[in-house]
């Protein structure tokens, strides 16, 4: 999209160094580590509600398929039971292997999931955005800031906030915790854009077909997720 719109003879990179699972802190090092050195002009970070979490689905699955790996596997397949201490051999295993790594069915056992299902989406997002929790948010912020300014060509960051979907619930309960979150952002000079604002007004009919669960877009989702960032930098952002 950016190359389509861009002034002739300038060519965009984009490069996706997303994790699954990581929280905010695991995020800021992997862009130390792995985003500076490519020298972008812009990071963008996708902040969905349940970051600040400390309960993982991806690590859930993993010491799942470790303690099949233990209990099913045979005492001839020894190397295998050791091999399954390692995740990135699990998660290779996995592609190939059935049933003990079929994926596990953990989802309907997250608390963010549960939350959402069970009406106290609230309750719980606000709990998230309180207390120890809400304090690893601002230092993650704050290192995201200090990481900007010690990178050799200071790349602007987009700090663009998800909403979840709770179907065809109007208004948005949660857009007081975007409020939080982009005013802490701002507060460390991180530009900042709320992508629940860009479904006002269709979001009764048309967000479902835009998820695939509360916390995950689907490719049409993601694909206005990034008209929204697109059209955002190009000069809506705050």
């Amino acid at each position: 999209m950016l190359n389509q719109r861009a002034p002739s003879g300038r060519r965009f990179e984009v490069l996706n160094l997303g994790v699954s699972g990581y929280n905010i802190d695991q995020s800021v090092e992997r862009l130390r580590v792995l985003g500076l050195p490519y020298a972008p002009d812009l990071v963008i970070y996708a902040y969905s509600l349940n970051d600040p979490q400390s309960f993982s689905l991806e690590m859930q699955g993993l010491s799942a398929m470790h303690r099949a790996a233990e209990e099913e596997l045979r005492p001839s397949q020894a190397l295998l039971r050791l091999l399954s201490h390692s995740r990135v051999f699990l998660l290779l295993w996995r592609s190939f292997q059935e049933p003990w790594t079929r994926p596990v069915r953990a989802a309907r056992q997250s608390p963010d999931y549960l939350a959402v299902v069970s009406g106290r989406h609230v309750e719980y997002f606000e709990g998230l955005h309180a207390g120890e929790s809400w304090g690893c948010v601002q230092g993650g912020f704050a290192a995201l800031a200090q990481l900007r300014g010690e990178a050799e060509e200071s790349p602007a960051i987009l700090l663009a906030v998800l909403p979840i979907h709770l179907g065809a619930e109007v208004p948005y309960p949660l857009s007081h915790l975007h409020r939080r979150i982009l005013a802490a952002a701002r507060d460390h000079d991180l530009k900042i854009l709320d992508l629940a604002s860009s479904r006002k007004g269709d979001r009764g009919q048309t967000a479902g077909a835009l998820f695939n669960d509360p916390f995950h877009p689907s490719a049409e989702g993601h694909r206005e997720v990034a008209v929204a960032c697109c059209a955002g930098w190009r000069g809506r952002v705050s």
